[in-house]
């Protein structure tokens, strides 16, 4: 692999004159720690590290940081062995240098993990879950001696240059990610989000890492069924795809009605159609572009069929 040549010269170009986007020099490393049966993670911006894309030059679209970091020097530490994985637990969130856009469909993150295959994010891949057995997924690293541990894994941002198609547009580029281990009886770590600065100049990069950690803040707005800050089109198909089970958090969030995914979360959804997170402060949204009546009359209808007669997911 080109792991080891990429990674031993990136360490070397970011231990010299290397300058972030905030304009500091150097990097920090997302910490880590056991705690009460627990992950417990520390990012530099309240849940929010940060790499950089560089737009040109040997390393365009590629970066080793930010690594993963529990080191027995400053008093953390892991059990000796422990297998550190990632889960992406959503697709790959883009700010365009103003506010949250889809990223292109051609465009993807794709991670070269140190065991395992790629990772690859786009916005449209969803969860993918870390496994710390065959088949292995979403490998960090494991654990030395002691429990000291400090790794890094590589990130690409593609289309990488020499492909066909044309350069991702700048901007801020968006993991959502939380920490697994196979240590017994420690649970995952919270969410965070590594977001990757791509062209965009200080200030605006120091806007959309605000606006990431708002968005890891934020409560799930009503409506927003896919938790990616908008209630949009998007929330309906996941109203449409799940019609007649039985609510599940983690596929169907922003309702909290309980019970049966049905007429009352279409609702929910049209009456806060065109809130996001940036402007549910006013909470005025817009109006749902309204369906044809006899679509509505047909929706009904399968709502009262389909919860009827259709079994729960897993029975």
């Amino acid at each position: 692999m080109m792991r080891t040549f990429y990674l031993a010269m990136a360490l070397l170009m970011m231990a010299g004159a290397r300058q972030d986007a905030s304009g500091q020099g150097g990097h920090s490393d997302i910490q880590f720690w056991y705690d009460e049966g627990r992950i417990e993670v520390n990012t530099e911006h309240e849940g929010v590290a940060t790499g950089e894309f560089a737009t040109s030059g040997f390393f365009q679209q590629f970066d080793a940081n930010p690594g993963f970091a529990s080191e027995t020097d400053i008093g953390l530490g892991v059990n000796s062995g422990d297998l550190i994985t990632y889960n992406v637990l959503d697709d790959l969130r883009f700010w365009d240098g103003a506010s949250f856009a889809g990223p292109p469909d051609w465009v993807r993150i794709r991670v070269d993990n140190n065991a395992g295959p790629d990772t690859v994010v786009d916005n449209s891949t969803g969860e993918q879950f870390g496994s710390s057995v065959a088949p292995l997924a979403n490998v960090i690293d494991q654990a030395g001696g002691g429990g000291d541990f400090h790794s890094h894994v590589d990130f690409y941002l593609e289309p990488l240059p020499e492909a066909a198609p044309p350069t991702p547009p700048f901007g801020a580029y968006g993991l959502k990610l939380n920490l697994s281990t196979d240590a017994i009886g420690v649970a995952d770590s919270e969410p965070f989000f590594v977001v990757f600065n791509f062209g965009l100049g200080a200030g605006e990069f120091g806007q959309a890492i605000d606006a990431f950690v708002a968005l890891l803040s934020s409560p799930l707005l009503p409506g927003d069924f896919n938790g990616d800050g908008a209630v949009d089109a998007a929330d309906y198909t996941v109203w449409r795809d799940n019609l007649g089970q039985p609510e599940d958090p983690s596929v169907l969030s922003g309702n909290g009605n309980g019970g049966t995914v049905d007429a009352t979360d279409y609702q929910l959804w049209r009456d806060n159609y065109g809130v996001s997170s940036s402007s549910s402060a006013s909470l005025t949204p817009t109006a749902a572009p309204e369906p044809e009546t006899t679509v509505l009359a047909l929706v009904a209808c399968c709502a009262v069929w389909v919860s009827t007669c259709r079994r729960p997911i897993g029975n």
